[in-house]
């Protein structure tokens, strides 16, 4: 009886580290870490914008790397995280797609150890680098936007975003609002 039991538990734990590895985006051939550094690529936007002081802030899906030793566009996948200079008239949404050669970076670590791991908090999302795209280093290839489930999603997020800013809320309560309705995290502090 406890042989079976030992290797039951055994075949979970197998299973469970098949999962993990299975499941981690750096572990596919495809990942744009494998393939050409500091190269061009096609990135999808996958996330909707936020704000900064100087940046327009969103997050990337790449799905193809231009490989310059073969002179071929390879098929590749991966999370990024991109930092858009802030311009007035801002064409991206949602959707689009965008070929870019801004160099990408790995998400640096935390700089004290009792702070915030924001390295980690990105990587158990899949995003495993950052890139800061300036006016000149990118240009729109599609402007359409798909109307998928995760588009409607957005919308409804942006019009009880504009709802919430219409009350009378301070800055921190509106933050709060938003976090605990809609699990919208960005204007905490």
């Amino acid at each position: 009886r406890w042989l079976y039991g030992f290797l039951f538990n055994w075949l979970l734990f197998g299973l469970g580290l098949g999962a993990v590895f299975f499941n981690t985006p750096t572990n596919s051939k495809l990942h744009y870490s494998h393939l050409a550094k500091n190269s061009t690529f096609i990135i999808t936007i996958n996330d909707q914008f936020t704000t900064t002081n100087k940046t327009f802030k969103t997050v990337g899906e790449i799905s193809a790397v231009y490989d310059i030793e073969d002179s071929i566009w390879k098929k590749a996948n991966g999370k990024v995280l991109l930092y858009f200079q802030k311009q007035d008239e801002f064409p991206l949404v949602y959707g689009n797609k965008i070929i870019s050669s801004a160099k990408l970076t790995p998400i640096p670590p935390a700089k004290n150890p009792n702070n915030f791991d924001y390295r980690s908090y990105l990587k158990n999302k899949g995003i495993y680098g950052q890139s800061f795209l300036k006016q000149d280093s990118w240009k729109l290839l599609s402007s359409s936007s798909p109307i998928d489930l995760k588009y409607i999603s957005l919308q409804l997020r942006k019009r009880i975003l504009n709802i919430l800013e219409g009350q009378n809320f301070d800055t921190e309560s509106q933050a709060l609002v938003a976090a605990i309705l809609i699990g919208y995290d960005e204007y905490l502090s």
